[in-house]
């Protein structure tokens, strides 16, 4: 049995062939093999990140609000979601918004599908984050403004953000 020069795959040699079905096995072994070794490097699990919330004034606060992320870095690729839920007691601080990214980002800029959730009269509105190149936090924009205390609506109880996005990471 001879094997290819690249990835040493396995082929019948000479112009026929009594094991036939063997070759035929061990070929496709071989290819299941190599399929399963690409797909365990490039599907990667989730891994679960806890998001700064920063702004540009008063620093905003939790409280018993939850602000969750995860992420999967495949090479410098790199897809993340974000969910903040507000409570009764969180508080939004004062300026524009900001969150930390879940790894370090490259040196181009990139934007992020957003929405934001008015739970009392149940309104969401669309939003795009956007970050800055290397800075590794981003910003949320839309309907002519950034998110802040007050924008696009009065933030409350259960009202939440959701962002997913996919970034080149530095390295």
């Amino acid at each position: 049995m001879g094997a290819t020069s690249r990835y040493g795959l396995p082929w019948p040699e000479g112009s026929t062939s009594p094991n036939l079905k063997t070759l035929l096995k061990a070929l496709a072994d071989a290819v299941e093999g190599r399929l399963a070794a690409i797909e365990d490097n490039v599907i990667e699990e989730w891994t679960p990140y806890t998001p700064a919330w920063t702004s540009t004034g008063t620093p905003p606060s939790l409280g018993s609000g939850s602000l969750v992320g995860r992420y999967r870095k495949t090479g410098r690729t790199v897809h993340f979601d974000l969910l903040l839920t507000r409570a009764s007691n969180t508080s939004s601080g004062t300026g524009v918004w900001y969150f930390t990214l879940p790894v370090g980002n490259g040196p181009h800029r990139a934007a992020f599908a957003a929405q934001a959730c008015d739970n009392s009269p149940d309104v969401a509105y669309c939003a795009t984050g956007l970050v800055v190149a290397s800075d590794n936090k981003f910003s949320v924009s839309g309907n002519g403004g950034y998110l802040s205390a007050g924008f696009p609506f009065l933030w409350a109880d259960n009202d939440v953000l959701v962002v997913s996005g996919t970034y080149e990471a530095a390295s």
